[in-house]
Parts: structure tokens; C-alpha cells; sequence
């Protein structure tokens, strides 16, 4: 840009009717250009004097475009980094504006074209920031309105209102897929543990097991043995629920188990042939029931996001939830068929 930087085209800028180009162009001669740098700060003393605005009109802090804005966009800034700006962001139209026109950029250019494109938004931002508050107040000032919620086709880390911890895990989930939780790793049988193929075990399939629950009264079942039986619950050595004797073929204990513990059951088995199935060697019947706190983050997500299945999905499988987050991740592929990512994502969980 031979010329100088007019009025005329600094107020382009801070109304955003600048392309990216364009931006770039105005931005780098106002780096370069002493006399229009000058030109501009005197421009924003005559709009606070034709304002009356007091020096703390330019107290307004907003995020360091290359040290917060610009990471939080790309999405590598810290958990703790991105609750901050998103705070900023839920007050800020102006930083909202950035970063959004930064993911839009992100969206429709080529990597190797980010840093030309990105240097002129974060230079517009910092200008804006620091140009837009007082230069155009001689305009009556009304409340803002709030902005629409935009629609989201998929719910991402940058969805209004999702915790930072919950942000950082649908990147990490979507980025490299969840592996077997710890919660699960410690009741999941030896992979060269053998079942017994010969009399009444062959047949009993039990559950729960080898599974994480939710429920501190779990739904016991299992295959049909032919005789009355009762179940017998156990934490390490100590029984802690038995049934009454049931013919049937599954039972609801009355009273809550315990939260956060590791738990086994057998049945106990009347008449002839093995008494307690599963009977050695076949691997005893494990599962866990998440601990309060898990549970108390899933209420939070469900009464928060009660449709956003991707952050549902993800949180229950990082609490080793398998069936849970298969049906969430299963119902946000159906309703988002060009997400990949999370496609791929359901299909880890589908591994463990």
C-alpha cells in the first residue's frame, strides 16, 4: 500500500468490511508507517475528547492476540487459559468477532496459507481492541444485543457453556480416540484366561460383568441354570448383598451398593452338579460402580447438554461407561454423518 491509511479505511476495518487481504494490506502499513500510526492515536484522542470519555475508557483489557487469542482458535491453549477467554468471550462481541472470523479462516484455507491470512486478523484484533472503543463513541451508545446462539452442526470445544475440562477432553477424544479406561483395565479378565467348556458354566452368562456401571442397584442376570439359586455380592473378601432364593433369573438388590468400588458375584446354586457358578477356572464375575464425583460431572453434562451427545458420549466413556457412550457417540454420528472424527471415536470405544 503506497498511499496512507485514510479515516475512511480505518473505519472499514473496525466495522470488518475488510477482506483478509485487505486486512493485511492496512494492518502491516500501519506497523510500517509512522505518520499514519500517529494519524490513528490522534484520530482515538479526538474520539474520546468528542466523547468525554475519562482515560479508563481504554482500561478495557481484552486477551494477547498471539499469546491467548490466537492458541485459543488454533485449540491448543491450556484448560486453564481457555476458561479464562472464554469468560472474556461471553462479554466481548468484539473478541468473539476474532476468533470466529479466525476458525472461519482456519476452515476454508490451506495450512500452508494460515500465517499471511492469520497475522492480518490477529493485527486487525489488536487494532480493533485498541482503536474501536473510543474512536467511534461520538455515535449514542446503546446496550449490546445479545448475540443469536449460533447453530452448531457439531458440538464442539468451542459450544457456549461446556467447562474447560470438558472442552479439552473432546479435543483429546476426537484427536486420538479413548483408550481402555484405568477404571475398566482393573476388572477386565487376563487375555489368556480360558473359560471352562464343560458342564453348567459352559451356559451361564452373567451380568454385569467385566463392565463399569452406574447404578448403585445393578440389574443382576443371567442364563437360564434350571434350578433355584440366589446371588451372593461381594467387595474383596466381605459379602455385601445376598438375594432371597429366586427361581427366576435375575434380581435387583433393595438396598444402594457402595460408590467407587470393585465388586464380584456368583450365584449360589441348589441341587445337583456345580454349586457355585462361575466355577474355576472360569474368571469370576468383576464390575465396578463409578465413584460420586464421576457421577455428579454426567448429572452436570446431562442437565446442561441434555442433547449434546458427542460431550455425553465422551464423558461416560472416559468413566468407563462402554454401553452408555456407544449409545450417545451412535446417536451424534446419526444425527452428524460427515463427522469423522467422531466415527473413528465410537470405533475406539467399540475396541475395548
Amino acid at each position: 500500500m503506497s498511499m496512507h491509511v485514510t479515516s475512511q479505511r480505518l473505519q472499514q476495518l473496525r466495522r470488518r468490511e475488510l477482506t483478509p487481504e485487505e486486512i493485511v494490506e492496512v494492518t502491516r502499513h500501519l506497523a510500517a508507517c509512522a505518520e499514519c500510526a500517529a494519524a490513528a492515536r490522534r484520530e482515538i484522542d479526538l474520539g474520546r475528547a468528542a466523547a468525554g470519555l475519562a482515560d479508563a475508557a481504554l482500561a478495557d483489557e481484552h486477551p494477547d492476540v498471539e499469546r491467548e487469542i490466537f492458541p485459543y482458535a488454533d485449540g491448543t491453549l491450556d484448560a486453564d487459559g481457555r476458561s479464562a477467554i472464554e469468560d472474556h468471550l461471553a462479554t466481548c462481541a468484539t473478541c468473539a468477532e476474532v476468533v470466529d472470523d479466525l476458525r472461519r479462516i482456519d476452515a476454508r484455507t490451506p495450512r500452508r496459507s494460515w500465517p499471511t491470512i492469520w497475522l492480518g486478523a490477529v493485527a486487525a484484533a489488536a487494532i480493533v481492541a485498541i482503536i474501536a472503543i473510543p474512536l467511534f463513541r461520538e455515535r449514542p451508545i446503546n446496550p449490546a444485543p445479545s448475540r443469536p446462539p449460533r447453530v452448531q452442526q457439531q458440538p464442539s470445544v468451542s459450544a457456549s457453556g461446556y467447562r474447560s475440562d470438558w472442552a479439552a477432553a473432546i479435543r483429546a477424544a476426537l484427536a486420538h480416540g479413548i483408550p481402555l479406561p484405568a477404571s475398566l483395565r482393573a476388572i477386565h479378565p487376563p487375555a489368556d484366561a480360558l473359560r471352562d467348556d464343560s458342564g453348567d458354566t459352559a451356559h451361564v452368562a452373567l451380568r454385569p460383568r467385566d463392565v463399569v456401571v452406574e447404578s448403585q442397584q445393578p440389574r443382576f442376570t443371567w442364563s437360564k441354570i434350571g434350578r433355584a439359586c440366589r446371588v451372593a455380592v461381594y467387595s474383596g473378601d466381605q459379602r455385601v448383598s445376598r438375594s432371597p432364593r429366586l427361581i427366576g433369573n435375575e434380581w435387583t438388590p433393595a438396598a444402594p451398593l457402595p460408590r467407587g468400588r470393585i465388586y464380584t458375584w456368583q450365584l449360589e446354586a441348589e441341587g445337583e452338579g456345580p454349586h457355585i457358578l462361575p466355577e474355576p477356572p472360569d474368571p469370576p464375575a468383576i464390575f465396578r460402580i463409578i465413584d460420586e464425583a464421576t457421577k455428579r460431572e454426567l448429572d452436570d453434562a446431562r442437565r446442561l447438554h441434555p442433547d449434546d451427545h458427542l460431550l455425553l458420549g465422551v464423558l461416560e466413556a472416559q468413566a468407563g461407561l462402554q454401553e452408555e457412550a456407544l449409545r450417545d457417540l451412535g446417536r451424534h454420528v446419526v444425527t452428524h454423518p460427515d463427522d469423522a472424527a467422531a466415527r473413528r471415536l465410537a470405533a475406539s470405544v467399540r475396541e475395548w
